[in-house]
């Protein structure tokens, strides 16, 4: 009951910041480049691409044997956010970490799948494309959120859900007031995620956005998130 009160609270956050659907809205960037960029990508040599649910899906893949687990990052991050874990976590467990539509080198999502419930929606898909019950989630901020969301919407029983500083409510005072319009309106230029990867240059803007999360990660994770802002694409799905 809890998960199912704190979820529907991201629900209608999720739902005030749908995409808009018009003429004018931005047209859909590239995915980041494998062949050129993903090469020395952390865990590079378990990744493959599986399409599912209109979307060209990043996943990475490790363990024989043990429970299924799903890693599911959150907004801005990639499956880079568990590169330290995901081999060590594969010694006792079947691991997939995916990246969001539109992150990484995921392809963006059409329409509604770019919001919370779409995403659910189209993981849930992926999985059933893949064969894969899922029987344990970690999820990162708004990664938790769609693992809660699967729950709810998919009937799913999972033996356990785990939230790293989960993403469940929505955001306090008047950010929950601001945020959701002010998304849609940079939602409607193409322009925007071409601007905000040409700021993401400067190393200064990279360390202020991880300061403003209140994050403490290492040189590697702080270059892997420079590349991630750097990529229009990338700008576009987070």
């Amino acid at each position: 009951h809890a998960v199912r009160s704190a979820c529907a609270s991201q629900t209608r956050l999720a739902n005030a910041n749908r995409p808009v659907h018009h003429a004018g809205l931005a047209q859909p960037v590239l995915s980041m480049d494998w062949d050129s960029q993903g090469r020395d990508w952390p865990n590079a040599a378990h990744s493959r691409f599986v399409q599912a649910a209109g979307v060209r899906w990043h996943v990475q893949q490790a363990g024989t044997q043990g429970p299924r687990v799903l890693l599911l990052h959150g907004t801005g991050a990639s499956s880079h956010t568990w590169r330290d874990m995901f081999l060590p976590l594969a010694e006792h467990a079947q691991v997939l970490a995916v990246d969001l539509p539109g992150h990484g080198f995921s392809s963006l999502a059409a329409g509604d799948g770019m919001s919370l419930p779409g995403m659910a929606q189209g993981i849930g898909e992926l999985l059933h494309q893949l064969d894969w019950p899922v029987q344990a989630f970690i999820g990162h901020s708004a990664g938790a959120a769609i693992a809660a969301q699967m729950v709810i919407d998919q009937g799913l029983k999972p033996q356990v859900l785990i939230g790293i500083n989960p993403a469940w409510l929505p955001l306090p005072g008047l950010a929950g007031v601001l945020f959701p319009p002010v998304a849609k309106l940079l939602a409607l230029s193409s322009l925007v995620p071409h601007w905000f990867a040409r700021q993401a240059g400067n190393p200064d803007m990279v360390d202020k956005l991880l300061e403003t999360t209140g994050s403490r990660i290492d040189e590697r994770g702080k270059g892997l998130y420079a590349r991630l802002v750097a990529s229009p694409s990338h700008a576009q799905g987070a």
